[in-house]
């Protein structure tokens, strides 16, 4: 209980992206910090202790609805991990919007990008051809409708 009561109160079940092992950190230091502790711990040991918590608490609540049909009276543990549940749900379907809203951007510079490449090799395939033309107009070119490869000048 004390440990997810600090968990929850540092905030480390909403961490932020590279600032998790901070928060978990930060709630260690304030479990090891009560005086009612039954022993020290680290961030990793809280951050274990609650996703094991947490766990159990989903798996028990989805087997009592699932037997009833309807949620049970819960004590202070269980309305405190159902919070904190709740809460890693929706910090993480904000980060996952976030993400794939981030995703589409990148995606559609890439397309302009895609598009802006296309334009400029066309328009670099256009001027050198057209400075072959150029280069090419005072020399004599091949007549086309002879295939034997030796030029019109060459003949004569």
């Amino acid at each position: 209980m004390l440990c997810a009561r600090v968990l929850t109160s540092a905030g480390a079940h909403l961490d932020k992206w590279g600032e998790g092992e901070r928060m978990y950190t930060k709630a260690a230091e304030l479990f090891n910090a009560q005086p009612s502790k039954p022993f020290d711990k680290n961030s990793k040991h809280i951050k274990d202790r609650f996703l094991l918590l947490t766990e159990r608490f989903k798996k028990k609540d989805a087997a009592l609805s699932k037997q009833s049909g309807t949620k049970e009276a819960q004590d202070e543990l269980s309305n405190l991990l159902e919070d904190a549940a709740a809460a890693m749900s929706d910090a993480r379907l904000a980060a996952t919007k976030a993400k794939d809203k981030k995703s589409t951007v990148e995606d559609e510079l890439s397309r302009a990008g895609a598009a802006a490449r296309d334009l400029s090799l066309m328009r670099r395939t256009r001027r050198n051809k057209r400075a072959l033309d150029k280069n090419m107009g005072g020399l004599d070119v091949e007549d086309e409708s002879e295939g034997d490869g030796i030029s019109a000048s060459a003949k004569r």
